[in-house]
């Protein structure tokens, strides 16, 4: 590249003026954070996606699932850090959300109460939405429709300690919500 040449040629201007190649090194150094702290950082988001189908059992334990790892099980205490758990209340499907931390998990829905939104495609989740922690059966009517739906979601990063946004792809064959399928998220 051309920029040692030209250090290397305005250090010998340098000499030959009289000024130390240590105050030419020191311009340099000083001119480059100067440049450097006009830059603007960006923030990257890492996507995570999972494309295990997972079948929601239709019982009232349903199944746990850790966001963050792909972790299920049908217990919350074998699932560390579990963020969701989609069940049957005893008559439909129904969502329960990790509540710790306070208030970082959730299904995106029309009110802080509820219900649930079936969201298009491509439809954008991030801290701008707005979130239900709601368990009852009457929020997720928007689920208890056979065909394909999706839901978005925020949870808690155990690893970074910050929210997460996502969404999860729903299969429900019948008006329970059940069976249900998590296909992807």
């Amino acid at each position: 590249s051309d920029v040692p040449q030209r250090i290397g040629t305005e250090a010998r201007a340098s000499r030959s003026r009289g000024r130390s190649t240590l105050s030419l090194r020191v311009s340099l150094g000083a001119a480059a954070l100067i440049a450097t702290a006009g830059m603007v950082s960006t923030a990257h988001a890492v996507i995570v996606t999972f494309d295990t189908p997972i079948v929601v059992p239709n019982t009232f334990d349903g199944i746990y699932i850790n966001l963050l790892t792909g972790a299920t099980g049908t217990a919350g205490a074998s699932v560390a850090g579990w963020d969701f758990n989609p069940y049957n209340s005893g008559t439909s499907l129904s969502f329960f959300w990790n509540g710790t931390p306070a208030g970082t998990s959730g299904g995106v829905a029309a009110a802080a109460a509820g219900p649930y939104l079936d969201l298009p495609v491509g439809s954008v989740v991030s801290s701008a939405s707005t979130f239900s922690a709601a368990t009852a059966t009457a929020q997720t009517a928007a689920f208890r429709v056979i065909g394909v739906h999706v839901l978005g979601f925020r949870f808690f990063n155990e690893g970074t300690g910050i929210v997460n946004y996502g969404a999860a792809t729903l299969e429900v064959g019948g008006v329970t919500g059940f069976p249900l399928t998590i296909t992807s998220w």
